[in-house]
């Protein structure tokens, strides 16, 4: 059995992680590679079985870059200086991130909710001693603790020396 760092070594120098570090410049370097006009309409989305996946955001767009895709594929080589795809397939963009930049759209992201002022109430209609309100305190704590909130809840004397 080899040690840990051995074996991050040894991965850090393979061939594979080299090829990775190489499509990921090739991402950050993406508009460069193949030009600020098809950069705009040629969107990377990533590599599936050896083939560079390309977004588009209509039809006529993914026929078009179908008679650029040599073109690219060149490119590519010439900028890594080595071939890392060995074709092109262009799909609708679909809303799916792409990765020549960071591009966030943050509707995706939910607010914490806001601690209820009913918390913990709910535990005196518990059984004393029972799994579930057992549980209830667990969750009382829990959502207490990550609110941020000190304040006193009902649940904060459930042990019955109220």
């Amino acid at each position: 059995m080899q040690n840990i760092s051995r074996a991050i070594h040894t991965y850090v120098h393979s061939r594979q992680m080299q090829e990775n570090l190489d499509i990921a410049r090739l991402w950050q370097h993406w508009p460069d590679v193949v030009g600020p006009e098809l950069s705009e309409t040629a969107k990377p989305l990533g590599r599936r079985k050896g083939a560079l996946v390309i977004g588009v955001q209509d039809s006529a767009a993914m026929q078009e870059l179908r008679f650029y895709a040599q073109e690219i594929l060149d490119r590519i080589a010439e900028f890594l200086d080595h071939q890392p795809f060995d074709k092109v397939a262009v799909e609708l963009i679909k809303g799916r991130a792409c990765l020549d930049g960071v591009q966030l759209d943050h509707s995706w992201i939910v607010p914490e909710p806001e601690l209820p002022e009913y918390i913990g109430e709910l535990a005196p209609y518990l059984p004393e001693g029972s799994a579930i309100r057992s549980c209830y305190e667990a969750y009382v704590r829990a959502v207490t603790e990550r609110s941020g909130q000190g304040r006193q809840t009902k649940s904060d004397g459930l042990d019955g020396k109220d």
